[in-house]
């Protein structure tokens, strides 16, 4: 049975089937949208094929430190976890961006936001002014 068709049959029944957003490929994409800086940080992992935490990390001070951006979205949407070991260096580099510039820093959670993820959003929200978006 088509996706189309089971959401009909869900309706008419009466029930809701909640489906999830389709999971990034890339677990760590840095983007620049206007004055926002834009992380997409899609899996608490050292590395991705592209790029690292630690180059990540490095970019957003750089941004933060030349005044390139006024904010910093840490977008973790669909991050399921991974090792808590991993995220140090982009936790240290939001926490002193934040004490440079408060109030610099977002996090976006979801449904799927989960393990390590939740651990490293935790240790964020508290030990800096961020503010956090999205589903609990």
């Amino acid at each position: 049975m088509s996706p189309a068709a089971l959401d009909l049959l869900a309706l008419r029944q009466g029930t809701v089937v909640p489906r999830l957003p389709p999971i990034p490929t890339d677990e760590l994409v840095l983007s620049r949208r206007g004055r926002v800086a834009v992380f997409g940080y899609h899996g608490v992992t050292a590395a991705s094929d592209s790029t690292s935490v630690d180059e990540i990390a490095a970019e957003i001070t750089r941004l933060v430190d030349r005044r390139e951006v006024d904010r910093v979205v840490v977008g973790l949407r669909w991050n399921s976890g991974g090792e808590n070991g991993s995220y140090p260096p982009l936790l240290s580099a939001l926490q002193a961006a934040d004490a440079r510039r408060p109030g610099t820093v977002r996090v976006v959670t979801g449904r799927t936001t989960f393990s390590a993820a939740t651990n490293f959003v935790a240790e964020l929200l508290a030990s800096t002014t961020a503010r956090s978006f999205g589903e609990a």
